[in-house]
């Protein structure tokens, strides 16, 4: 299914990525949902409801919470082949879900995950 009518051009995908905290498609840096800089992804959006199908800009008319800013992050990465990889981390009785993008391109220079 099409989320897209036109995929997002790399340097808007950056943008996005931003504001996640990463550089680059191929940065596999570990962050979590509190780590994201949701003011600066709703800067972004204008740029990127262009690009969305009707039905799927739903998102970005929504109030932004972490778990939408996630959702729209699986979207801009799936065109270029990059998924979002998640792992569960307890400490001291918290659990928190930490992410980090994975691909075939960067699963060799993967960054553990203390």
């Amino acid at each position: 299914m099409a989320i897209f009518r036109e995929i997002p051009p790399p340097e808007l995908v950056i943008k996005v990525l931003e504001s996640f905290g990463l550089k680059s498609l191929e940065d596999a840096s570990w962050f979590c949902k509190s780590t994201i800089r949701l003011d600066i992804l709703e800067r972004i959006l204008p740029e990127l409801e262009p690009y969305y199908i009707p039905c799927k800009a739903l998102h970005l008319h929504e109030d932004i919470s972490a778990n939408t800013a996630i959702t729209i992050l699986r979207h801009v990465i799936k065109p270029y082949q990059v998924k979002l990889h998640s792992a569960e981390k307890g400490r001291y009785s918290v659990k928190t879900v930490w992410y980090q993008l994975f691909s075939d391109k960067i699963h060799n220079q993967t960054i553990e995950f203390n």
